[in-house]
């Protein structure tokens, strides 16, 4: 309602999905990370209109359970983004309707999940993907400090990792380490891997420092240029190609130069190299902005509005221990830059007394 009612505010917020590079070009393709960006973005506006609001309406409160397991669903970070939003909401709100429903939504989305699994035969998301700072961590102390491991730690790293992937270790990406961690071995044996993270860890704290920033260093560096976006992007030529190919699909392009061109921005990402337009797009805008709105809550001690933005503190918190700087992984919080732009504006008309 605050929102809506003023037409300025609305217009910037369109004038932003409009010039923001990221949104023409990830508009185009309905995979998994789009879906789930929308639902976050339904799902951290219900959250806001039940914490200053206190829309608690049987109806409001079934949606939000479908729209939030939904979201979970998409993608594992949604039930992070909700259990850390409920110790935020447990110490900041306290309002028992909101928990209750907090407290639902991961249950009824491990008991869904399950279901699906046992219906459609899937199987679990392999454990690399939850240890890729600690895999980088020790893939960088690898290659640049080697000597630090004694031969035993060797054998024990090549448990989990074979040479031939440790190896082929790139500071920014960690896909080429990680797609060959010995899940099994991981599921015998946790404490060893865990006993060596840390003791090589203590004589390779520079290492493992470095090995974090340059995972993540993208989502609060605003003025950077991220590498690697042509193999990143959910887009390729080839891809074009085979499919025109295997479909019988003709090109026709009544555009060919600004074809040409929105090739080249999704490819080499050209859009970082004009300042307006890198602004837009820079992965780290949602941070800089959450910073300000979190600090002005302080100020401003309006701590039950420290609920709501808890949501993309938590997403934020999920992407710096990913295993790489990507646009399609930033697009929820992207969504939520206009929200978090103008935020400021309203403090004034929120009650500072919690309910």
């Amino acid at each position: 309602y605050y929102y809506t009612k003023n037409k300025y505010i609305v217009l910037f917020s369109i004038l932003f999905f409009i010039l923001c590079p990221i949104n023409s070009i990830l508009m185009m393709y309905m995979t998994k990370d789009i879906i789930f960006s929308a639902l976050f973005l339904i799902f951290f506006v219900m959250s806001f209109d039940f914490i200053i609001d206190n829309k608690y309406s049987k109806k409001n409160s079934v949606v939000y359970l479908i729209i939030g397991i939904l979201m979970c669903l998409f993608r594992n970070q949604g039930v992070y983004v909700v259990i850390f939003t409920l110790i935020f909401t447990l110490i900041f709100y306290r309002k028992k309707k909101f928990i209750l429903l907090l407290i639902l939504i991961p249950v009824l989305t491990i008991g869904v999940n399950k279901t699906l699994m046992i219906i459609t035969d899937a199987s679990s998301t392999k454990t690399a993907e939850m240890f890729s700072v600690p895999i980088q961590q020790l893939a960088r102390a690898y290659n640049l400090n080697k000597e630090s491991f004694t031969k035993e730690q060797l054998d024990t790293l090549y448990n989990y990792l074979p040479k031939k992937s440790l190896v082929t270790y790139i500071p920014e990406i960690a896909d080429p380490v990680k797609k060959d961690f010995n899940n099994n071995y991981f599921k015998k044996d946790k404490l060893s891997f865990i006993k060596l993270w840390f003791s090589i860890g203590l004589k390779n704290k520079t290492n493992y420092v470095d090995s974090f920033l340059y995972g993540s260093y993208g989502y609060f560096y605003l003025d950077v240029k991220m590498p690697h976006w042509g193999d990143l992007f959910p887009y390729h030529d080839s891809g074009n190609k085979a499919a025109r190919e295997k479909f019988g699909i003709k090109e026709q392009s009544y555009l060919k130069d600004l074809k040409s061109e929105k090739e080249k921005d999704i490819l080499r990402a050209d859009y970082q190299n004009d300042f307006l337009l890198g602004l837009l797009a820079s992965p780290a805008l949602p941070f800089i902005l959450l910073s300000f709105n979190i600090i002005y809550c302080f100020y401003k001690c309006i701590y039950k509005l420290l609920v709501s933005l808890s949501f993309i503190l938590g997403m934020w918190g999920t992407l710096i221990l990913g295993p790489v700087i990507s646009i399609r992984y930033i697009y929820p919080l992207m969504l939520c830059v206009p929200f978090l732009a103008v935020l400021p504006i309203f403090f004034f008309n929120i009650n500072k007394t919690n309910d």
